[in-house]
This record gives structure tokens, C-alpha cells and sequence, in this order.
């Protein structure tokens, strides 16, 4: 059963990845992966490229955003990370 990743930050994701859009759907296609996930921290703004990129080569894309939340109001605390 090929292995799916679900929890992926592109270029997209500005100073937590360099990977380009290109550069995941090529590695999905040669590991026969079926589908493969994008969930840039805070922002969607890869979606369609992403989307383009995955149909071209016939992966299903999964689309995702990781939130950053402030819980509350102590500023002092680090956000929570939440992946819709």
C-alpha cells in the first residue's frame, strides 16, 4: 500500500520550506503515491498551482492550511498549531 503524505509545507510557507510544487508532485508520482497533501502554515495561496500540478500528473491533491491560534490572551505563550 503506497504510502500517503498528508502533512506537507511548500515554498509556500515562507521560512519553513523551500520545496517547490513541482518538486512534491514529481516525488508523489515516482514513490507511486496516489495522493499527496499541502498544508502551508497559515495561507492557501499554493492551492491551485498545487491542484494544476497534481492533475497533470494524475495525483489526487489534498488541500489543507495549519493554523497558527493564540488560545489566549498572554502573548507570552506560543500559539497552538491547528491543521484544517
Amino acid at each position: 500500500m503506497p504510502f500517503v503524505h498528508l502533512r506537507v509545507h511548500s515554498s509556500y510557507s515562507l521560512s519553513q520550506s523551500a520545496i517547490s510544487l513541482k518538486d512534491m508532485t514529481d516525488y508523489a508520482q515516482n514513490e507511486g503515491a496516489p495522493a499527496i497533501a499541502i498544508t502551508d502554515n497559515n495561507n492557501l495561496f499554493g492551492a491551485f498551482a498545487f491542484s494544476t500540478s497534481c492533475a497533470k500528473q494524475g495525483i489526487q491533491p489534498i488541500l489543507g492550511t495549519q493554523l497558527d491560534l493564540q488560545l489566549d490572551e498572554d502573548t507570552g505563550s506560543d500559539p497552538a498549531k491547528i491543521l484544517l
